[in-house]
C-alpha cells in the first residue's frame, strides 16, 4: 500500500505535468459545503470491515461526490520590465499522486475538504465523482485509489479502481460487478439443472427477499431478486456475493447473471417450496431494467 506520507508525486517532482481530469471543477459549487457525499460519509465510516461492507462503499463511491489533489505547476516564467524581477507567467494544475517505496503510485481521494486538508493544507481541491477519480487513476497508471489517505485510509485495488472507472461496481471475493442496464429477461427457455435449483433456494433462503426467480436472459439463466424496497448497488452486489459462496460448485461453468427484477413477474419461483417449472404466459412475460451483474463464477 502506497505510503500517505510518502513523496507526492504527479507535479513538477517528477518532471511531468498531468492536468486535472475531464469533467472535473475545481470548488464545490451550487450549495455544496465540501462535507462528505451522503451516500459515501456512512460507508467510509463503517471502513469496509466485511465483503458486504465494502460492496456498499463501491456502490456508494461509484457516482458520489470526491475530492482529488492538485497543485499549480508553473509552465512558464517573464521578466518584469520594471523591477527585473522573474515571476510565472502561466500555470497548469497537476493532480498528485502518493508513491510507495516499490514504485507503485496511488491516487488520493477525498470524501471531504475537512479530510482533504487533513492530508495535505497546502493543496487545491477539484471535483469529481467516484468514477471519474478512478478513470484518473487509470489514466496516470495508478495502481489503487487510497480513499482519505488521513484515515480511514482504505485502498482500493487494481481490480477495483478497473471497474469502477466503467461504472461498474465490483463484487468483492468474486469476478462479478454490477452495472445499471436495460435487459429483456423471460422465464427459462428448458428445465433448469435441479441441482441449481436446489442450491439457489437454500442459498436465498435466509436473504429476506420479496421474490426469486429464475429467468432467462440474452447470455443464459439469470436469478433475479426483488426486495420489498429497490435494492441498492451494493446490496445487489454484497448478496451476489454470499450467492457465489453458498452455491458455487452448483453454478454454470459460465456463470449465471443477477439482477433486480419486479416482485411479480417471469420465471421459475426459488421461494416455493415446489414448483413444477415456468408457464408458457411466464415464458412470454419481459422483466424490468435494473441493477444487473456481469457474468462470473
Amino acid at each position: 500500500m502506497p505510503d500517505p506520507t510518502a513523496d507526492r508525486v504527479g507535479d513538477a517532482s517528477d518532471g511531468r505535468r498531468r492536468p486535472v481530469p475531464a469533467g472535473g471543477r475545481k470548488l464545490p459549487t451550487g450549495g455544496d459545503q465540501g462535507h462528505p457525499d451522503v451516500r459515501l460519509g456512512p460507508a467510509v465510516t463503517a471502513g469496509a470491515p466485511t465483503p458486504a461492507a465494502r460492496a456498499e462503499l463501491l456502490a456508494a463511491l461509484v457516482q458520489a461526490r470526491v475530492f482529488a489533489a492538485v497543485t499549480a505547476t508553473a509552465t512558464g516564467r517573464e521578466v518584469a520590465p520594471a523591477t527585473g524581477l522573474s515571476a510565472e507567467s502561466s500555470a497548469e494544475l497537476a493532480v498528485l499522486l502518493v508513491q510507495a517505496p516499490d514504485g507503485s503510485r496511488a491516487l488520493p481521494v477525498f470524501s471531504g475538504l475537512a479530510e482533504l486538508a487533513a492530508w495535505r493544507p497546502d493543496v487545491r481541491p477539484v471535483v469529481l465523482t467516484g468514477a471519474q477519480a478512478c478513470r484518473a487513476a487509470v489514466d496516470e497508471g495508478a495502481s489503487a485509489v487510497l480513499l482519505d489517505p488521513a484515515g480511514p485510509a482504505i485502498e482500493l485495488t487494481q481490480d477495483e479502481v478497473s471497474s469502477l472507472a466503467d461504472g461498474r461496481v465490483p463484487v468483492p471475493g468474486s469476478s462479478l460487478s454490477t452495472r445499471r442496464t436495460s435487459v429483456t429477461l423471460t422465464g427459462p427457455t428448458g428445465p433448469p439443472p435441479p441441482e441449481l435449483v436446489s442450491a439457489l433456494r437454500v442459498a436465498l433462503a435466509d436473504e429476506g427477499l420479496a421474490a426469486a426467480r429464475l429467468l432467462q436472459g440474452p447470455d443464459g439463466l439469470v436469478l433475479g431478486v426483488a426486495g420489498d424496497w429497490p435494492l441498492p448497488g451494493g446490496q445487489l452486489a454484497a448478496l451476489a456475493a454470499r450467492v457465489v459462496r453458498a452455491a458455487g460448485p452448483a453454478l454454470p461453468a459460465a456463470g449465471i447473471d443477477l439482477a433486480e427484477v419486479a416482485v411479480t413477474g417471469p420465471g421459475l419461483d426459488l421461494l416455493a417450496r415446489h414448483d413444477d417449472g415456468p408457464s408458457a404466459a411466464d415464458r412470454a412475460r419481459p422483466g424490468r431494467p435494473g441493477w444487473f451483474t456481469r457474468r462470473g463464477r
